[in-house]
């Protein structure tokens, strides 16, 4: 059986398990998908199938349709559980831009949302699509190929990444480099690795050496010193002989102390510690948020932040001037995405919204983050 699906817009559904069966609640709390399904799938297990996943369940949602597995074999349901593409894959990825991913024996080619191969099955590897273009494995070689198959850049690199903004990491000859879509190389191969990051650069490894960051004209911005690097929100965090720094895009230290941990900035604000093993919230000016010492803190999400205070033993939710944003005493909780948190009081799991209102009541015996479906 084959049907197509007509997309709806944002809708974002969470998966909850009841008497030891997964559905799915939108974010309201209304039950979407009546549980049925044994598990729920982490996309890291979609190619790396247990038998745990393999006889009845389901991964999560993209373009209206999600992955589910019957009798070891792989089809789609849509957003109301309904299976609309039949299960006879062995494997089954996310849709993106209309195709998804599947295989049968090893081999990989592409579906459409109507269950329509599009792009035979015959690869020995692939990648998702990314701006139009998806690798493709023939004899132990990559190339990329366009959402018609039609082959745009011929077999010959060891291993590829994905394309952001028009470039595309590649390893060839054993060293890495970046191609633009018509195959013609921007950054030569010379280098150990190279990663793709956000606005415009590149993170690059030379070989024997640490990480730096380069623009997307192979221009040396920050020098390959460092353990770890990373970029977000246009700050990097950067690792050196054990401490911890961010620095501005063009290597310049942004605060004049350094910690000794510390994470990517969330929506302006990131979490770090000294060695009293006291976790802090900063802004890029500097400012630090919280007075309270706290003994546990995660990331700021959706104008919240996850945090243990003090002696306290339950969690607690702070607003970003570092303020309590509501009362509350969870005994679990985690983040907030899309501008809900799951919580825990006693045994079971529920959700509420950023001002803390419950918006189901306590009866999951367990549950997932919300993920937009469509």
């Amino acid at each position: 059986m084959a049907a197509s699906y007509s997309l709806m817009a944002q809708v974002y559904l969470a998966p909850v398990e009841i008497d030891n069966k997964w559905g799915f609640i939108d974010t309201n709390g209304l039950m979407q998908i009546e549980p049925r399904f044994q598990a729920i799938i982490p996309s890291y297990q979609y190619r790396n199938q247990t038998k745990e996943y393999s006889s009845n369940g389901v991964g999560y949602f993209s373009e209206g349709l999600a992955a589910y597995v019957s009798s070891d074999k792989w089809g789609y349901i849509d957003l109301k559980g309904n299976p609309v593409i039949d299960n006879e894959y062995d494997y089954a990825g996310y849709f993106i831009d209309g195709l998804a991913m599947v295989s049968i024996r090893n081999e990989y080619g592409f579906i459409n949302q109507s269950g329509i191969v599009v792009i035979p099955i015959k690869f020995n590897d692939a990648t998702r699509f990314s701006e139009g273009l998806a690798g493709v494995v023939l004899k132990r070689k990559w190339g990329f190929i366009d959402q018609k198959g039609n082959m745009v850049i011929d077999y010959q690199f060891s291993e590829v990444g994905l394309y952001v903004d028009g470039l595309c990491p590649v390893k060839h000859g054993g060293s890495w480099g970046v191609i633009n879509k018509a195959g013609e190389w921007v950054i030569p191969p010379r280098f150990g690795m190279i990663e793709n990051l956000t606005d415009g650069y590149f993170r690059f490894k030379i070989k024997g050496g640490g990480w730096g960051l380069m623009s997307s004209k192979g221009e040396p911005v920050i020098r390959p010193v460092y353990g770890h690097l990373s970029v977000k929100e246009e700050v990097v965090r950067a690792r050196l002989t054990g401490d911890w720094l961010y620095l501005d895009l063009k290597g310049k230290p942004m605060f004049n102390v350094e910690f000794a941990n510390a994470e990517d900035f969330c929506d302006g604000i990131a979490r770090a510690r000294r060695d009293d093993y006291v976790w802090w919230y900063v802004k890029k000016d500097g400012q630090i948020l919280n007075t309270v010492a706290l003994h546990r803190a995660y990331d700021h999400s959706c104008g919240r932040i996850r945090v243990i205070l003090g002696n306290e033993p339950n969690y607690s939710f702070l607003d970003s001037n570092g303020d309590r944003a509501f009362e509350s005493d969870f005994v679990r909780a985690e983040d907030f995405y899309h501008n809900r948190a799951m919580v825990r009081q006693m045994g079971d799991w529920s959700f509420i919204d950023l001002n803390g209102n419950l918006i189901a009541d306590y009866i999951y015996e367990n549950a997932k983050r919300f993920r937009r479906a469509d």
